[in-house]
Formats: structure tokens, C-alpha cells, sequence
């Protein structure tokens, strides 16, 4: 098999925003159809792909420079669109709930109950025996003490998603000392982050100043969500394909929330996603979520 259908791992199954291979000489459509689930039908809200690639004679090398990769480079794209290159589309889609339920099976025919046996007559109780007398209770030993249990081994996470122990820092060229609330991401090393949802059941109160902070050490950081796709009410996205972020199989911070805010965060497993590769070229990608990654969401 080559090209379109080597996209086995069909688990589009629910409305949301989804980061899928584009395959090059393909339409949008067919391309999408190998990521939703048979027998699902769905409607196609919106899908972006990066403006300067939607050229067939671009060279891949000249896409701009780290730190310039932002909203206006995205070109929005349709069904019937024939996708260029080889790289990564986002897409929005919605499933419809409407299809028409199979009708229920006729109940069977129940048999006929057998008649019931005719009762026969109760026979004469015995003559209750005598009870033996109850042998004197032999003395117990001392219970040996219970050995104290042994602590239980830290769970280790290949993958994962979680909020971390706020602090302290000062966002860059200002004076203004906040609380964070850090997003941290696990994965392998060797495996690069390229795009990631956060999602939580709270309201987010989003700063994007804050990706860039001074911590107690005085060194400057800047967090994977400096440029975002988009970001709602409880929700954000972010692409960064030209500077992924490369794992240590350890804990690390892709995002920062503001802590001031008199308001706690729990991530949705319904709508937290990372998007890793562990080489070039579109079947190396691959999404994990709650939904194929048992206990990606860590609570602490």
C-alpha cells in the first residue's frame, strides 16, 4: 500500500478539531474519510492549511523563519480542494446524531406454562434431638503484629497531560509579578510535540504575555503555546511545526495560565490532545488522547 491508504487508524468519532496527514494529490474529502469511522455521518465546519505551502511548486525549505508562523499564514480550505504536499491540516468537523435507528425485533412467542404438579402432603416432623453439650473454647494465641505495608511504587506515565505546582514569575519587559499555573506535557525522547489542544471544564483566562516569563533564576522562558491557532472560552490551540518541542521522557511546561484569576482548572479528557512525531513525513505523526491513551490526563 502507498499514499492514502496507508491511514488505517480510523478514531475520528466525535465533534472537534482534529490535526490530520495531508496526503499530497488527494482531495480534502477523501483524505477525511480515512479518519472518520464507517457509518458516521459528519459535516465539515472549517480546515486550514499553511498559506505558503498551497502552492504545487513551493520548495518546502523556504517557509518563513522560527517566530514568524502565525494566524495570517493560514489559508482556509473546502472539500474538493487537491492537497499539494505532504503536511499536516487542521480541521474542524461536526458528527450528525441524526441517523435513523434500526427498528426493534418482534417479540417471540412465549410457551405455554406447564401446569403446576399437585402438592403432596407434608410429611410428620421428627422428634427434635437433644443438643450435645458445646465443647469449652480452646485459648487463642496472640495475634503476630501485621508487618506495615509497603509504600505503593510511583505510577510512571509514558504519556501524559496534567497541572502542575503553581509559581512565581514576571513577565518579560514589565515589572509585573504573577502567579502561574503551569500545563506540563510527558512524552518519549527522541519524539518531537508539533500541536496540542488544552481543554478544561472551567473558563480559561488567557494571556498569551505570559508564554514569555522570567523565573526566580532570572532566565527567560517561552512556553510551545507563544503562537496560537485560536483559543475559546475553554479551550486553545496551537501549531508549531517549524520549532516542535523535543521530549525527555520527563514532565515539561508547554503552557502557562494566569494564577491571580480566583478560579482552579481540571483538564477535559473530552478535549486535550498532543500531536508528536518521531520522524519527517506524515505517516510519522500520531495523536494521543484519553480516548486511546488510558490515564493520559494525570490528576495531582
Amino acid at each position: 500500500m502507498s499514499g492514502i491508504d496507508e491511514i488505517l487508524d480510523k478514531y475520528i468519532e466525535k465533534s472537534g478539531w482534529y490535526l490530520i496527514s495531508g496526503i499530497k494529490g488527494y482531495s480534502l474529502n477523501s483524505i477525511i474519510n480515512r479518519y472518520v469511522i464507517d457509518n458516521i455521518n459528519y459535516n465539515l465546519d472549517y480546515a486550514f492549511i499553511p498559506k505558503i505551502f498551497f502552492k504545487s511548486d513551493i520548495i518546502l525549505d523556504t517557509a518563513p523563519i522560527p517566530g514568524t508562523f502565525n494566524t495570517n499564514d493560514w489559508l482556509r480550505i473546502y472539500h474538493d480542494d487537491i492537497i499539494p504536499h505532504y503536511l499536516g491540516i487542521w480541521i474542524k468537523i461536526t458528527i450528525d446524531n441524526t441517523q435513523q435507528p434500526e427498528p426493534e425485533p418482534e417479540p417471540e412467542s412465549q410457551p405455554e406454562p406447564e401446569p403446576e404438579p399437585e402438592s403432596q402432603p407434608e410429611p410428620e416432623p421428627e422428634p427434635e434431638s437433644q443438643p450435645e453439650p458445646e465443647p469449652e473454647p480452646e485459648s487463642q494465641p496472640e495475634p503476630e503484629p501485621e508487618p506495615e505495608p509497603e509504600p505503593e511504587p510511583e505510577i510512571q506515565y509514558t504519556y501524559g497531560l496534567r497541572i502542575g505546582e503553581e509559581f512565581y514569575a514576571s513577565i518579560e519587559d514589565t515589572s509585573q509579578h504573577k502567579k502561574f499555573i503551569p500545563v506540563e506535557a510527558k512524552f518519549k525522547s527522541g519524539e518531537k510535540l508539533l500541536a496540542s489542544i488544552i481543554g478544561t471544564k472551567e473558563p480559561i483566562f488567557w494571556d498569551i504575555s505570559m508564554q514569555k516569563y522570567i523565573d526566580s533564576n532570572q532566565i527567560l522562558n517561552q512556553t510551545f503555546f507563544l503562537t496560537t491557532l485560536s483559543d475559546s472560552y475553554n479551550q486553545v490551540i496551537a501549531v508549531n511545526v517549524e520549532t516542535p518541542l523535543e521530549g525527555n521522557n520527563d514532565w515539561k511546561i508547554i503552557a502557562v495560565l494566569d494564577g491571580d484569576i480566583d478560579t482552579s482548572y481540571n483538564l477535559d479528557p473530552s478535549l486535550c490532545v498532543i500531536t508528536l512525531t518521531n520522524g519527517y513525513g506524515p505517516n510519522n505523526d500520531f495523536i494521543i488522547r484519553e480516548s486511546n491513551t488510558s490515564g493520559f490526563i494525570v490528576n495531582i
